[in-house]
């Protein structure tokens, strides 16, 4: 009974060892099979790159295969000037799982070993050739010595032996044999120094693509490794992305004013130095600033302090320039629209915008600029006048007010102002949101002729006999020599008080017809009706009264 007991349980124990152990031994084949990681080599072209004002963010990309298990993918394409925290992996299918990205730098120059072993045995074959034709020379150099030397003893011998007409024939015979001798060495000596010629030629234009390729050797390459895991088989794109610092854009304009409205063209420029070159991608340009960062300020609390101190009054002049100096500010009444002119596609990332360019381009890292049109659109100018600046300009300037109807921003930048006759000048616009008025010049208007005169008075004594009275007076002449009417705005400028200590006031003989500008302090505007061929006087006098106390003189400058 007891050898029944104790036999029934090991039969079981060991049916329970089989049925545990042979799972546990299947899955743990299955799990080596799975951890095998496959080692694949690989190249991705640059597929897309969205430039910033200050960097840009590279994509690259490829068609892979991939079974089941784990993949280890090298790519050796990429420039060493990236950004290494800013790499990222990426799969087009979501059944592939990324497990890391990795990478460092390393020496191209293991590549390079076959050619250079190549140039090298090339080189030194050369050389040894070379060694044998001036061998050769050394040679030919020495036999020519010795002909020189034996034919000055036949000369002295004949000279010696004149009386001896058998013996002076054979050593003339012996002087034609040594000529014709030297001939041979001459001939050869030019073959051998050709020869030579030609090889150094060679050994130089070899010597500096081994120079090149040792310069190339040294060069530091980006190596980058890519881990994924598949559950099954797959085809699919993968591929990384990563930030380069030597990228940027920024914008430009041309201005076309022609039959009454502005023709916008709206450019894009991009520079990049990041050592790579971008060939056939698709190109977005941002608006945003990454250097800015996305987090949010942190406001922090006034701290309000006080201490003892005696009041003194301290007085300042100061000189600021309008350079917008009728804008109304008014609003627009033109209707927004999100059309580029088919040159992009616009797209609103946050507070930024991205301008998505349609056509792939090829964009080669180097110090030029790559210019990419944006947009073109045609604006209706508000109103078109002829300005004068009297402190600025000697004559009058066709202005343009329009109002920015897109529903994009158009970033500051540099205009280029065309008109009928072509090319007119260079000007700058600020940053225009949507909506926005802006104002463009569009260049001299020849027929109108200025001439200013500036007149400053200063009496000795105020009027009220205390302080000081500075009085200026400007006259300005302005020609019309135009075949007719003409409408002229005329700006002129008067100093601006912040302290009630200086009266500033306008002048008795200035022209009353002079009218603030709004929003612009100190600007003053005087509209004016030019006949045909006629002439037209202005004055413009103001008056600044200060205290005893004011330092200097107010017409110091």
């Amino acid at each position: 009974m007891h050898n029944q007991v104790t036999h029934k349980p090991g039969r079981y124990w060991s049916a329970f060892l089989i049925l545990c152990v042979a799972p546990l031994a299947l899955f743990g084949e299955t799990r080596s099979e799975a951890l095998e990681e496959e080692t694949q080599s690989a190249s991705a072209k640059v597929e897309k790159v969205v430039v910033y004002p200050d960097r840009a963010l590279v994509t690259r990309s490829l068609p892979v295969r991939l079974g089941v298990g784990r993949h280890l993918l090298v790519f050796r394409d990429a420039s060493p000037n990236l950004d290494p925290d800013s790499l990222r992996a990426f799969a087009g299918d979501t059944a592939v799982v990324i497990r890391g990205v990795n990478s460092w730098l390393e020496r191209s120059s293991q590549t390079r070993n076959p050619v250079l072993r190549q140039l090298e045995e090339s080189i030194e074959i050369i050389e040894q050739d070379s060694a044998r034709h001036n061998q050769s020379l050394q040679r030919l150099q020495a036999s020519a010595a010795s002909l020189d030397k034996y034919r000055e003893y036949l000369k002295q011998s004949i000279a010696l032996n004149s009386s001896n007409s058998n013996q002076v024939q054979q050593w003339q015979s012996a002087l034609v044999l040594l000529d014709g001798r030297d001939l041979q060495i001459r001939r050869t000596r030019q073959q051998e120094q050709e020869a030579l010629q030609q090889n150094n030629i060679r050994l130089q234009k070899l010597k500096k693509q081994r120079a090149e390729l040792w310069q190339a050797g040294r060069k530091l390459r980006r190596v980058i490794e890519v881990r994924v895991q598949t559950p099954r088989a797959i085809e699919t794109r993968l591929g990384y992305s990563y930030v380069m610092r030597n990228a940027a854009w920024n914008v430009s304009y041309g201005m076309h004013y022609q039959d009454g409205q502005v023709q916008v063209e709206y450019y894009g420029n991009v520079f990049q130095q990041t050592g790579e070159d971008w060939q056939n991608v698709e190109l977005l340009l941002s608006t945003a600033r990454p250097a800015e960062g996305a987090a949010r300020p942190r406001l922090n609390a006034l701290a309000l302090g006080a201490r003892e101190a005696k009041s003194v009054r301290v007085y300042q002049q100061a000189e600021t320039e309008n350079e917008r100096v009728a804008d109304d500010g008014s609003p627009t009444t033109e209707t927004s629209s999100d059309d580029t002119g088919g040159m992009a596609e616009l797209k609103s990332a946050g507070n930024s915008m991205l301008f998505a360019i349609p056509r792939k381009y090829d964009i080669q890292s180097s110090s030029r600029s790559f210019r990419v049109k944006i947009a073109s659109f045609a604006l209706k100018p508000r109103s078109t006048t002829l300005r004068i600046v009297g402190y600025k300009q000697a004559s009058a300037w066709l202005t343009c007010q329009l109002a920015n109807n897109r529903s994009y921003p158009l970033l500051a930048g540099k205009i280029d102002v065309f008109r009928d006759s072509g090319f007119i000048g260079t000007s700058n616009l600020g940053h225009t949101p949507a909506g926005a008025p802006f104002m463009i010049q569009l260049g001299r208007e020849s027929a109108i002729q200025l001439e200013r005169h500036v007149e400053r008075y200063h009496p000795e004594t105020g009027v009220f006999g205390s302080g000081r009275l500075y009085r200026t007076t400007v006259t300005t002449k302005i020609n019309n020599r135009a075949a007719e009417t003409l409408t002229v705005e005329y700006y002129e400028r008067m100093p601006v008080s912040e302290t009630d200590d200086v009266k500033i006031s306008m002048g008795s003989e200035s022209d009353p017809a002079f009218q603030a500008v709004p929003d612009k302090p100190g600007i003053r505007l005087r509209q004016l009706q030019l006949a045909p061929k006629s002439t037209q006087k202005v004055i413009f006098q103001f008056e600044a009264r200060v205290p005893e106390s004011f330092p200097g003189e107010l017409y110091g400058r």
